[in-house]
């Protein structure tokens, strides 16, 4: 018989892990990327979610990471107007070509 030194993890748990992992590691010389933030749980557990990991991203000193946040939740569009010096809404547009995904357009997002 072996022993492991792992523990089991809940696969619930593995996506808020590697959140709080990225937000504790994350400097102002990071690029994070980060994709649907927030999906998976309730519609107001995932805005919350999202709009908490955006607003810890962003920073409270000079400037926070270079981040690419991708989510459904178009609440979080006012961030921009809250920040406008610190975040921008992108709208990207791309194509898929057979087994290649393509940036056709990405133009500023004027929600």
């Amino acid at each position: 018989m072996t022993t492991s030194t792992h523990q089991a993890v809940d696969v619930s748990q593995i996506a808020p892990r590697e959140k709080a992992e990225i937000l504790a590691q994350a400097t102002r010389r990071s690029l994070v990327i980060l994709d649907e933030v927030g999906r998976g749980t309730s519609t107001f557990d995932g805005l919350a979610i999202a709009w908490a990991v955006a607003e810890q991203l962003h920073g409270t000193g000079p400037r926070g990471p270079r981040t690419l946040f991708a989510t459904h939740y178009h609440e979080l569009t006012t961030l921009a107007d809250q920040h406008p010096d610190r975040v921008l809404n992108l709208h990207v547009l791309v194509r898929e070509f057979g087994a290649d995904i393509i940036v056709h357009s990405l133009t500023k997002f004027m929600g």
